[in-house]
């Protein structure tokens, strides 16, 4: 499966999947579905009725990117102390088209005013690095190189 354009793979989707499928590519790597969740509102992603998604709607989205097979299987880790019910991450040639799709279509701070909470980073100091998981890590930098934002 190859696919050298967004509006390819969003098409193939349905609504809300699509939505989701963006929020994973912002993501980056691997994620919790309470992560993504959390990055829906602020890209002002919306379900078909127009309305804020619901906690209770990302399973459905989930089924779907996993029965299109667009899903990989991320390796397990730690969060917090625990391992949380289920990662995300999409497959890489699925991941890069969405992930230039956002940068084209959003503005910069909308895009890190969407990443950065869901993820806990706050930019405190120079001196120190504010995020303790390396996933979360890689895609905040990430989109710091690919908006050209300062660390």
């Amino acid at each position: 499966m190859k696919f050298s354009r967004a509006e390819d793979i969003l098409q193939g989707l349905s609504h809300e999947a699509g939505h989701l499928a963006l929020a994973l590519a912002l993501a980056w790597e691997a994620q919790p579905k309470t992560t993504l969740y959390k990055m829906l509102a602020p890209l002002d992603l919306k379900n078909a009725a127009g309305k804020a998604y619901q906690a209770g709607e990302l399973t459905a989205m989930v089924q779907e990117l996993k029965q299109k097979k667009l899903l990989d299987t991320p390796k397990p880790r730690l969060l917090k102390g625990r391992y949380p019910a289920e990662f995300l991450v999409l497959k890489h040639e699925i991941r890069v088209p969405l992930y230039e799709h956002l940068l084209n279509r959003y503005p910069a701070d909308q895009l890190t005013g969407a990443l950065y909470p869901a993820v806990g980073y706050i930019h405190r100091s120079i001196y120190r690095w504010g995020l303790h998981d390396l996933a979360s890590s890689l895609g905040v930098l990430r989109l710091m190189l690919a908006t050209a934002e300062n660390a």
